[in-house]
């Protein structure tokens, strides 16, 4: 008798220690991965570090980069977005392998048959490296500047000061429906000066906004590419390859740190 209750007892144990062992690992499982991201290196061992972001565009009268009206974009399970701020502070915003979201690109005609021109339905927005002088710079960045890779010379939005502007350069990535050039193509602002030192494209306007949370540091930030005809410039290109043609591609987004 002794015997037997000794083993229902222990029995009885190992069924509650392997309740709880389950349950446990299904408190990991379960955490949402937007809180993970929030964590110091985004809860991958210190090698993702990535602030998560909400991106409106401003949809203006006129602007040739546009959202698909379907609101914010947020990185959310399933969606395949990303938008966030990475590693030096830059602003990552891409719908390339999403289903369900997609950044509209309304590139003007152009005489040239290697230039792709029309409508697009994808894109990857990067900032790039400010100008030096601010404001009143010759609006020419170096390729270093241009650069977005881990190696450029990038404005970190996180170091703005509240409420402070700069000029600094944009990328936009788009894959070309018929690959022409076998790559997808480009829209740079902020392009190299041409050999006699002039800018040959415009920079955009980023403006951070307030300190909301008491840190000393912006929650958001705008980015502009103006409205007119010469105020939003930017160079198209395929990878690595000299321009084809500058356009006109204005537009206006927000940038909020989430919550």
């Amino acid at each position: 008798m002794f015997v037997k209750k000794n083993k229902t007892v222990g029995l009885y144990l190992m069924v509650v220690t392997a309740c709880l062992v389950l349950a446990t690992l299904w408190a990991v499982l379960a955490t949402p991965e937007t809180a993970l991201a929030k964590k110091p290196g985004g809860g991958g061992g210190g090698k993702k570090q990535e602030i998560s972001v909400s991106v409106t565009f401003w949809d203006r009268d006129g602007d040739a980069v546009q959202s698909d009206e379907e609101g914010p974009y947020t990185r959310e399970r399933g969606n395949k977005v990303k938008a966030f701020i990475g590693m030096g502070g830059q602003l990552r915003l891409q719908t390339w392998d999403s289903t369900v979201r997609s950044i509209l690109l309304n590139i003007p005609d152009i005489s040239d048959p290697a230039c792709p021109d029309g409508d697009f339905g994808h894109a990857n927005l990067v900032t790039l490296g400010e100008d030096d002088d601010g404001l009143d710079g010759d609006g020419i960045l170096t390729e270093a500047q241009l650069d977005p890779g881990v190696g450029g010379d990038r404005l970190n939005l996180l170091e703005m000061g509240v409420e402070s502007s700069t000029r600094a350069g944009l990328r936009i990535g788009f894959p070309v429906p018929d690959n022409k050039n076998g790559d997808a193509w480009r829209l740079i602002f902020g392009e190299v000066g041409d050999e006699d030192g002039n800018p040959q494209t415009n920079l955009v306007l980023v403006t951070a906004g307030a300190d909301t949370d008491g840190d000393g540091k912006p929650n958001s930030w705008t980015i502009e590419a103006g409205a007119g005809t010469d105020a939003a410039v930017a160079a198209l290109l395929p990878a690595g390859e000299a321009p084809c043609a500058h356009v006109s591609m204005p537009f206006s987004i927000t940038v909020e740190i989430l919550p």
